[in-house]
């Protein structure tokens, strides 16, 4: 991702009346024919798309048989287009999977760490345990990448690497969406996901575009994410999670999907409208104010107003006192 120096959409921290810090912010608005209607910055800037993909990356897994051969429920389905907090309810639901599966922890190509859920950290520090790789906020979505694997007849040894069927499945499925041709596109740079998969550097834009198997009737497997996440949206992040919190809010109205450095995927299924943003320099404080610029033009004031409770675009001080506010300023 190449620096830029102006961007259209900017994320502007005010202390007072005088701009203190500013985020340049990359967003693209597509409609259900792959269509942009709006853009700020460069609608083709090239980004890891992190985990804000997950949805697609789980459609293989839904037609694959998994769900039906092994009886899982709507909350598998979320799970495997989740970054879970690790939170008890999340853990309970993935190893009881596991066990159908007759998978073990050690098959898992994620690596432990410390659950996303503060809560649930702070419990695990207090008994001076250990995280293991079922906290690892990936482990749902390699779960369902493993189901794929048994159900294929595939060896599940290095399910996570570039060149195993698992993955060249998941890329297959996601460029079909995206508009890119695999023999073309796949001399684009490839990076490793901080769970262990490839990652791929593609434009903003064909990410976005790949959101609109969400809006296809006639695409099973992606209509039963979309129903299992407005069902769940818990399982999708936790408590006091942003991509849970505006499924919440929205009552289903927004999908949206967090990427790590600051990349959001979304759609609103009514609407055929998908969207999605990259904030330049990956910071996290940027993103609440470029959600809210979007439910303001894509959903009602009182789905604002119920964001805005809970996101916060005043700036506090120690006092709890107003002392600024973090905005998005066009042009």
């Amino acid at each position: 991702m190449k620096s830029s120096k102006i961007c259209a959409m900017t994320v502007e921290v005010l202390r007072g009346d005088k701009v203190e810090c500013v985020h340049n912010v990359h967003l693209v608005v597509m409609n259900s024919k792959n269509q942009i209607i709006e853009s700020y910055g460069d609608p083709n800037l090239k980004c890891f798309p992190r985990s804000a993909i997950k949805l697609l990356q789980a459609i293989p897994f839904v037609e694959s048989g998994a769900i039906e051969k092994f009886n899982l429920t709507e909350k598998e389905i979320v799970l495997s287009c989740a970054s879970h907090q690790a939170e008890p309810f999340h853990l309970e639901c993935l190893q009881a999977w596991a066990k159908k599966m007759q998978i073990e922890e050690a098959d898992l190509a994620c690596g432990p760490h410390l659950p996303l859920h503060g809560p649930s950290a702070d419990a695990l520090k207090a008994k001076d345990q250990k995280p293991n790789r079922w906290m690892n906020n990936c482990s749902g979505k390699h779960l369902g990448f493993l189901a794929t694997a048994l159900m294929k007849n595939e060896s599940i040894n290095d399910y996570h690497k570039l060149n195993h069927p698992v993955q060249q499945r998941v890329i297959a499925e996601m460029f079909k969406h995206m508009g890119l041709d695999k023999n073309t596109s796949i001399e684009n740079p490839w990076g490793i996901d901080g769970c262990g998969i490839p990652t791929g550097y593609f434009p903003l834009q064909s990410w976005v575009q790949g959101l609109g198997v969400f809006f296809n009737s006639q695409n099973a497997a992606a209509q039963k994410i979309l129903k299992a996440i407005q069902k769940f949206p818990e399982y999708l992040g936790g408590s006091d999670n942003l991509s849970s919190d505006v499924i919440k809010i929205s009552q289903g109205q927004m999908i949206v999907k967090s990427g790590a450095e600051a990349f959001f995927l979304g759609f609103f299924p009514a609407l055929g409208v998908s969207v999605g943003f990259k904030v330049e320099d990956g910071s996290q404080r940027a993103v609440p104010a470029v959600i809210q610029w979007i439910l303001k033009k894509y959903s009602n004031q009182d789905v604002v107003d119920e964001f805005e409770k809970k996101y916060s675009s005043k700036l506090l001080n120690t006092l709890d006192e107003v002392v600024g506010e973090v905005r998005v300023s066009l042009g």
